[in-house]
């Protein structure tokens, strides 16, 4: 069996290059994409996990987490942030988010989510 897919999704080039490279390091091969309409786009084919930055100009994470739910077969979905807040984080998991982890991302944190993520 290949590696595993995650789909990255930020705005911010370099975060999304930074956080693909931390993926591949772990052993995964990673897409990446500019912005979360542009992911939805693919019908999520070939994909295992998505890890997605919450705050994006058009289609946020949290849009991403309302259409993830209300499409059976969706990956699982991590969202990142910068701006922690519990409320939003509470609103993300009741929408089925596997987690929401704090920017810059710490490396054992995300491994463990995408774990959890990849075995729910």
């Amino acid at each position: 069996m290949g590696a595993r897919v995650i789909a990255v999704v930020d705005d911010e080039p370099s975060v999304r290059s930074a956080t693909a490279s931390l993926l591949r390091s772990m052993g995964y091969a990673c897409v990446t994409f500019g912005g979360a309409r542009d992911l939805v786009e693919t019908t999520f084919q070939g994909l295992d996990c998505v890890c997605s930055d919450i705050q994006m100009p058009g289609m946020s994470g949290m849009d991403l987490a309302e259409h993830c739910a209300s499409h059976p077969g969706a990956p699982p979905l991590l969202l990142m942030t910068a701006y922690y807040d519990e409320h939003v984080a509470s609103a993300c998991r009741k929408l089925g988010v596997c987690a929401v982890l704090e920017k810059p991302l710490d490396a054992d944190l995300l491994m463990e989510a995408i774990e959890r993520a990849l075995l729910a």
